[in-house]
């Protein structure tokens, strides 16, 4: 009887595991979703709703969504005009999420590819991923190659077991002649 009790005990602690792993997948899957579609949104030059998976505080920070959306605006215009423009976005593997009170933290690299004159830039970055809603819905504030430290003076939620790698060189790729 002892041993069945607890060959159901360790039944029950790995279907508890495999629960979590499986909400932790899906969780990281609606991430990346909501990543993808954040950048298929910018590279369609709809910004209004590439806009929408910025994080609240950063959009109030920097005076209001019509502001950030204006600036987004002006900011384009000024690459385009260098000829400038982005190819795609693309996104890696997340760290291991964190929950913070009821927010969901990661930090997510981001691939940018980009036509510049004379050829194609490549940059990979670090976004750091937040959701408020158990990770139904994400955020996305780009780290700008700054530490945890400087990110948490906008963003003071942020766990400090939360980690941003150190940003790499771009690569540059020479067109064809």
């Amino acid at each position: 009887m002892k041993k069945k009790f607890i060959l159901l005990f360790i039944l029950f602690i790995f279907s508890l595991t495999t629960n979590a792993q499986l909400n932790d997948n899906a969780i990281v899957r609606t991430m990346l979703e909501n990543a993808d579609e954040m950048g298929k949104k910018f590279i369609a030059k709809d910004y209004k709703a590439f806009l929408k998976y910025s994080h609240p505080l950063v959009t109030a920070s920097m005076g209001g969504e019509k502001k950030v959306y204006d600036q987004t605006l002006a900011d384009i215009k000024s690459l385009e005009e260098q000829e400038i423009t982005f190819l795609s976005i693309k996104f890696g593997v997340p760290s291991k999420i964190i929950s913070v009170g009821n927010e969901k933290q990661a930090v997510v690299p981001e691939m940018i590819e980009m036509k510049v004159p004379g050829g194609t830039l490549t940059t990979t970055t670090s976004m750091l991923a937040i959701s408020t809603d158990k990770g139904i819905n994400w955020y996305f504030v780009d780290t700008g190659g700054h530490n945890l430290a400087t990110m948490k003076n906008l963003l003071p939620t942020l766990s400090n077991q939360l980690e941003i790698p150190e940003p790499q060189d771009p690569s540059f790729e020479e067109d064809n002649k």
